[in-house]
């Protein structure tokens, strides 16, 4: 009898291939470790996660974020691929740590990435959360108070910080769960409104879905058909947005019309363009920033007369 023959005969499998994937089912014990010790060695160390991974590299993020025009933490930081699209920095001062964490919401190329204190976590979507700072309207000026924006951040997820005389409020989210830019509400003398909610220092997002991991060309849930019919919806929607939101900008010198819109936004410098035809795409509830990107733009007219006198 041949040696293959008997372990067939044996209950084993003469397909390498199978005996490979066998293999891998196979679950291998990590031993346990000391958290105490591993938490005096990562007590100045921060997790990152990109959700949206494709054409994004991870070694490109962790190369640019210390630069002086965005953390300006070089030599005083140190970036490392965990792989999964994760990601840590290791940080030299607590100070420059707190510093980063702070300021968050962070995006790279626009798109939104998780950042947290290391913790000893397993799970491969570690971190999963978004820390924003959202602001309310819809709320009558005698109800801006602690209790009230209590409630409403408690419907988000894990409320942080208030400042109930701005009726805004810190909240940390779930990434993978849909963002709420609307949420009914009731008064004590029965009747029911709306509150909107601005998210601060949101970057892209799918309109459909809500999700942080795509935009709306690429949504799940839509076909092909109706990815086609919004992304036609949208571009007669920025046209509206920009004639209605930025008339000055679509000036000439000569104060000639400028008749097509998405054209007249090419004249703009590079960092207002994306600004625009980001915020074009948006609704006027969830356009968090509106004003103060008019009073940039006002600045860049006066500056372009000034120029062309």
């Amino acid at each position: 009898m041949s040696q293959q023959s008997g372990a067939v005969r044996r209950g084993g499998s003469s397909n390498p291939t199978r005996r490979t994937l066998d293999l891998e089912e196979e679950i291998i014990n990590i031993p346990d470790c000391d958290i105490s010790v591993v938490a005096e060695q990562f007590k100045l160390t921060v997790i990152g996660r990109m959700f949206h991974r494709e054409e994004r590299s991870t070694e490109a993020l962790i190369n640019l974020l210390p630069k002086p025009k965005i953390w300006d933490m070089e030599g005083r930081t140190q970036g490392t691929n965990l792989g999964n699209g994760q990601f840590q920095f290791d940080f030299d001062h607590e100070e420059d740590m707190n510093k980063i964490l702070a300021k968050r919401p962070w995006h790279f190329n626009r798109w939104m990435f998780s950042l947290e204190k290391w913790e000893p976590f397993t799970r491969e979507d570690f971190p999963n959360t978004m820390v924003f700072w959202v602001v309310v309207t819809g709320i009558p000026v005698h109800f801006w108070n602690i209790p009230t924006f209590t409630e409403i951040g408690k419907a988000l997820e894990t409320i942080i910080k208030i400042e109930a005389k701005k009726a805004k409020f810190q909240v940390s989210i779930k990434a993978d769960s849909p963002l709420q830019f609307e949420r009914k509400v009731g008064f004590p003398n029965g009747d029911v409104g709306i509150a909107h909610l601005t998210y601060e220092g949101l970057q892209r997002y799918c309109f459909t879905c809500k999700l942080l991991s795509h935009e709306e060309g690429t949504c799940p849930e839509l076909t092909e058909e109706q990815r086609e019919e919004k992304k036609h919806q949208r571009a007669e929607q920025a046209k509206q947005d920009i004639l209605t939101t930025y008339p000055a900008t679509f000036l000439r010198p000569a104060n000639r019309e400028i008749t097509d819109p998405l054209k007249g936004i090419g004249r703009l410098p590079p960092c207002q363009l994306d600004d625009v035809r980001s915020r074009a795409l948006v609704t006027r509830t969830e356009n968090h920033r509106r004003d103060s990107s008019a009073r940039n733009l006002e600045s860049y007219n006066r500056s372009y007369e000034r120029r062309g006198r």
